[in-house]
């Protein structure tokens, strides 16, 4: 049986799908990183959902006109949530059955102040995926691994086998993504070298064996394989590299 995300990609031209109100439905992209975010939500709360992925490239005028143009996108009872922390939000809300976020306030907002402090590395590491040499590599790089010994530093501290306890919260789901894209960094070039992080090592180690990662979770091997061809296709069109267009799944190519 195929997973609900295993579709093809919705481009310009393509008809609007028929969506029941009821359902949670998700506008999704299978590498995207925001995306993922939602999607490990809804598999860790194992809430049934319907998925349809869009071409980002060539996006289809009626995602245009109906969303910010961006995924992940929720829809649910006629409500329509762009964003993935905010949408996460709204299923931990509207789903309180397994709740992601800790029941303290006080703790919420801590586990916000350390993904704040988590999205500064999202910049550079896309600065380190363009860089075209060591120089121009040399202060994301620096910046990324300030982030990964901050968040290395709370986990020790934390003393936990997640950041949210001994079992994933909210705060892993939202930085799980890029930290799953990171070794793809070293295998494009071997010159990029990370900090020393045991805990952070010992937690992503975790995190692959949790079912919402484990279903949804990409093998570096593919988000490079991804990456390559996107990069060619930019290169030939002379377009920024962005996360979109097309995806690598069990090496078949979709667009």
């Amino acid at each position: 049986m195929s997973a609900p995300w295993d579709a093809l990609h919705l481009a310009a031209g393509s008809k609007k799908p028929e969506i029941n109100p009821d359902e949670v439905v998700v506008y999704n992209m299978r590498y995207c990183p925001f995306a993922q975010r939602t999607i490990l939500v809804l598999l860790a709360k194992k809430i049934p959902f319907k998925v349809f992925n869009i071409n980002l490239k060539q996006k289809p005028d009626w995602f245009v006109a109906e969303t910010w143009g961006a995924v992940s996108v929720v829809l649910h009872r006629g409500n329509v949530l762009p964003e993935s922390i905010i949408n996460s939000d709204y299923l931990d809300e509207a789903f309180p059955e397994t709740r992601l976020h800790p029941v303290s306030p006080a703790q919420k907002a801590k586990d916000r102040l350390v993904l704040e402090k988590y999205s500064k590395m999202i910049g550079p590491y896309y600065q380190v995926l363009r860089a075209a040499n060591a120089e121009a590599r040399d202060a994301p790089l620096q910046a990324m691994n300030k982030v990964l010994l901050e968040l290395n530093s709370e986990l020790e501290t934390r003393g936990s086998k997640f950041f949210c306890g001994e079992t994933a919260g909210m705060l892993d789901y939202m930085v799980w993504p890029w930290m799953e894209r990171m070794e793809v960094l070293h295998f494009m070039n071997k010159e990029v070298k990370f900090a020393v992080t045991k805990a952070l090592d010992a937690w992503k180690d975790n995190m692959w064996k949790t079912d919402a990662v484990s279903q949804y979770g990409i093998s570096t091997e593919n988000h490079c394989a991804f990456y390559k061809q996107y990069a060619k296709k930019r290169r030939r069109s002379r377009l920024r590299l962005q996360e979109g267009q097309c995806i690598v799944h069990n090496a078949h190519m979709y667009t």
